[in-house]
């Protein structure tokens, strides 16, 4: 676990370059210090609401944080236009499904021409999946797969 929380802020213009380098930074700020499945929800998250984010907007930007218990990550918009999640807004693909699914908290703000889709995600939850899995099933090792665990062939895990 990290000794001090850690955080992130970057400011993107265009989508290569928000989603080339912002999944990247996310992996960097939660290093070894989170499981493997949390990484991945949380690069999946970041990447969804970066791709979100510059559907319509020129420039997005992404705070994140984490304390070695709980990761909080905001992608912001920043345009001149009314942003994309304003309420009664139609939003393309899965990004606001999967925000409503995997976190344990997650919300949206406006503030002028910003807006922000923020989520958490907590350390102790995805240990407790796993511990209690490997708990019900004795010795055999579990192996995650997406968001599903199952268990691991012989000789796997």
């Amino acid at each position: 676990m990290p000794s001090e929380p850690r955080h992130i802020t970057a400011a993107f213009v265009g989508r290569p370059t928000a989603l080339r380098r912002g999944p990247k930074m996310i992996q960097q700020l939660l290093g070894d210090d989170a499981s493997i499945a949390l990484t991945r929800d949380a690069i999946l998250l970041t990447t969804e609401l970066l791709t979100l984010a510059t559907v319509d907007a020129d420039r997005c930007q992404l705070d994140a944080s984490f304390d070695g218990h709980q990761l909080h990550v905001e992608v912001a918009e920043i345009r001149a236009a009314t942003p994309i999640c304003r309420p009664g807004a139609t939003v393309r693909g899965d990004a606001l499904q999967l925000v409503n699914s995997i976190p344990s908290r997650w919300g949206a703000k406006v503030n002028g021409a910003r807006a922000a889709i923020w989520f958490e995600l907590e350390r102790d939850i995805y240990e407790s999946r796993l511990t209690r899995l490997d708990a019900d099933r004795g010795s055999v090792p579990v192996v995650d797969i997406g968001r599903r665990l199952v268990s691991a062939p012989h000789g796997v895990g």
